[in-house]
């Protein structure tokens, strides 16, 4: 057995717990080594608080184990009686490294589940995914199945669920309580447009002004002296204003109110200028009627597509 068919992960909400994954090539694969449980067996033994599951190719029937109060571990419901090499092998670490198999196990308060988890065609043959764990862990172990229910595969999952530590759960949901997004202050705000402020006054404001600390030894110094600076930008464009850029434009009298409009460069006030119907140099847009709309929309055809025989023909048109 190589560590490369084992994954082993360390569970922070389960506080010295190691989980693994396990998978044992069967004992007449060409990948099955000599001794294909002893990277399993050194993990196990070397350590406490050691959970292992998965594809261990090993049948081990009804398990005959005796537990540290002197009594021997029962097992119901199995309905695997045969064992076979790697069964027995799985059975022989679990007696030297303090483990059991918890698959069917019934002890104390302790009862989980187990069924066939290997099938050829459509028919459950065997029981070879399997759980074992320390004798300590066994409370660690909520829940315990082998779902049959799920397809696509010839082997049943094995379902695991652990109890978790209260203590660190609850420290965990006040990390994820504090991991919400704060909006951070706004450094850089909002300030004129450029081509409303006059350059010149711009320059001499600026020549005029105290200029903002640079003493930034920590990030904290560098957010403020950035925050300063900004803030001397805005006041000084905002006391440089063009006269009459501030809320109006500049009107020139002389020019047609539409030259002026289009001279502004205000895409706003230039389409406010124009009406529903295309017209110009108006002071008022209003909504048409449907008869003023009528009226118009037969214009508009009469002017684009009809033949000079048919400029006083009558349309039907509903609006």
């Amino acid at each position: 057995m190589d560590t490369d068919d084992m994954i082993w992960v360390e569970l922070s909400l389960c506080a010295g717990v190691s989980l693994g994954g396990v998978y044992v090539p069967p004992a007449d694969s060409l990948y099955c080594e000599a001794s294909p449980f002893q990277t399993l067996n050194e993990k196990c033994s070397g350590e406490r608080g050691v959970i292992a599951l998965g594809d261990f190719n090993a049948r081990v029937g009804t398990p005959v184990m005796n537990c540290s109060e002197g009594c021997v571990y029962r097992y119901e419901g199995v309905r695997d009686n045969v064992v076979n090499s790697h069964g027995r092998m799985l059975l022989n670490i679990c007696v030297s490294s303090q483990m059991v198999v918890l698959n069917h196990l019934n002890h104390n308060e302790s009862k989980f589940g187990g069924d066939l988890s290997y099938r050829r065609g459509l028919n459950w043959i065997s029981e070879i995914d399997l759980c074992i764990a320390k004798t300590d862990c066994i409370n660690r172990v909520k829940h315990l199945e082998v779902n049959q229910t799920i397809r696509g595969s010839d082997h049943a999952p094995l379902c695991v669920s652990l109890h978790v530590s209260p203590p660190v759960l609850m420290e965990r949901a006040r990390r994820l309580g504090e991991s919400y997004h704060k909006p951070f202050q706004q450094i850089i705000h909002r300030t004129p447009r450029y081509d409303t402020v006059n350059l010149n006054d711009f320059r001499n404001a600026l020549e005029n002004l105290e200029p903002p600390s640079v003493d930034v030894p920590d990030q904290e110094n560098v957010m403020n002296a950035i925050s300063s600076g900004c803030e001397v930008l805005d006041r000084a464009a905002r006391q440089c204003r063009k006269r009459g850029n501030q809320n109006e434009n500049i009107w020139d009298v002389s020019q047609p109110r539409w030259k002026r409009i289009l001279e502004s460069n205000d895409l706003w006030m230039i389409r406010k200028a124009i009406d529903w119907s295309g017209k110009v140099d108006i002071h008022d847009s209003v909504r048409p009627g449907d008869e003023q709309f009528k009226i118009h929309f037969i214009q508009c055809r009469q002017k684009k597509t009809l033949p000079p025989t048919d400029m006083d023909a009558t349309y039907d048109i509903v609006t």
